[in-house]
């Protein structure tokens, strides 16, 4: 997983602000939790680098550069004008050497994002550190649960607080959106629903622009992106060679960080480039990834727009669906954020117009040659926006009712 945590003082030191909590601070977050956490593998030496931890379960790295030493017919000249074509500091800005410091928050420029992988080229993440709970001593007091709905969390109420104590679960029950769901069946557990609405704020809005390049990538070259060996040489290869191929990176190589206004206080719109083909999230889009191996996506992303889309519940069934009004665009700043994404789209064209990767440049396919003027592009926008899933932020209002409002069983 990308590791990117600068540009994030607004949001926590409003949560501070919100819940009259210090410890929501962006300062706290990363000297106190982000530190905690983190294992860093790429900076050096850590006496230099304080706003990183090097002790904790969360292993974080950069760029797996190592696998064209390993092999050098990995880096064909396509790949490395890809991976140097975001560097040109008159479009992109000047470098942003850690995108994880504090003192990076209000920077613009480009940088390469750090990932949660180890120094084996493994994934590092939350189920490394629940697997290693559980197989500790402290791991006996610890009730893992799959295949588990959560229907509610229990609270116990005082005069000046609210304090969560425990969850409500459903075992084997699935919700709507899952694969496993067939459909809505009674739930042997007791249900408690108020009337309540979610009002939820865009993290942010994303918008592809993607280019085929004339040759494909040499690293990927034969790569199948399955899970059986016999079906994918690239995995073969990734697990007999000490994880040295392709399959060793995030998907991200670089990022370029920008202020749409010169007046805001920190930046609020990041491009990050892949090596991919990626419209966006879409059914069939991991096979489109898959077999297209030629491709070139610059990721334009909006951070906290002014979008105020709507979660409603349509029932008091853990297992009904949501009423879901996304809603972009559709508050006061809208045009101003499709035009912070426009200017981001074309600033993402400039770089890729730039040698040496223009050199390489076979066809603009989205938003597409032909698109050129701004009310274009503004449509293309409109179309083609998409946020990343889960990544929303969202205000619970809970409206308060006589104690006979609120439903409590099974129905």
């Amino acid at each position: 997983m990308v590791n990117i945590i600068s540009g994030t003082r607004q949001d926590f030191d409003g949560l501070a602000t919100t819940f009259n909590d210090p410890t929501w601070s962006r300062d706290n977050m990363q000297m106190t939790y982000f530190t905690r956490i983190e294992k860093n593998l790429y900076l050096q030496p850590p006496i230099l680098f304080p706003d990183h931890g090097y002790d904790g379960w969360l292993k974080t790295s950069s760029l797996p550069l190592d696998i064209f030493v390993a092999n050098p017919f990995f880096l064909d000249p396509q790949t490395a004008a890809v991976v140097t074509s975001q560097l040109d500091p008159l479009v992109a800005g000047l470098p942003i050497l850690d995108l994880n410091s504090l003192s990076a928050d209000s920077a613009s420029g480009f940088g390469i994002p750090s990932s949660t992988t180890d120094n084996q080229h493994l994934r590092s993440s939350v189920r490394d550190r629940l697997a290693a709970v559980l197989q500790s001593q402290s791991g006996k007091k610890l009730h893992q649960a799959l295949d588990t709905l959560a229907t509610k969390i229990l609270l116990c109420n005082s005069s000046s607080t609210v304090t969560a104590y425990g969850v409500q679960i459903a075992p084997g029950a699935a919700l709507p959106i899952a694969s496993t769901f067939n459909g809505k069946v009674p739930l042997n557990v007791q249900n408690v629903t108020a009337r309540h609405e979610v009002i939820v704020s865009a993290d942010h809005d994303e918008v592809a622009v993607n280019w085929l390049l004339k040759d494909n990538y040499t690293v990927f070259n034969g790569c199948t992106f399955l899970s059986d060996r016999a079906e994918d040489p690239c995995l073969a290869y990734w697990q007999d060679h000490n994880h040295e191929n392709g399959y060793a990176f995030s998907g991200l190589i670089n990022a370029v960080i920008t202020k749409s206004s010169s007046s805001l206080p920190a930046p609020d719109v990041l491009t990050y480039y892949s090596p991919v083909f990626f419209r966006g999230f879409f059914r069939g889009v991991p096979q489109e990834v898959a077999e297209i191996h030629n491709g070139l996506t610059a990721v334009v992303l909006k951070g906290r727009p002014s979008t105020r889309g709507t979660v409603k519940l349509t029932g008091s069934h853990p297992q009904d669906p949501l009423n879901i009004q996304k809603l972009h665009f559709q508050e006061a700043g809208g045009p101003t954020d499709v035009a912070a994404i426009r200017e981001a789209i074309k600033r993402a064209r400039d770089l890729v117009a730039l040698p040496p990767i223009d050199l390489f440049v076979m066809e603009e396919v989205a938003p597409g040659p032909n698109v050129t003027t701004d009310d274009e592009i503004d449509n293309f926008v409109f179309n083609r926006i998409f946020g990343t899933p889960g990544a929303l932020q969202a205000i619970t209002r809970v409206v308060p009712m006589p104690l006979g409002q609120i439903t409590v069983g099974n129905e």
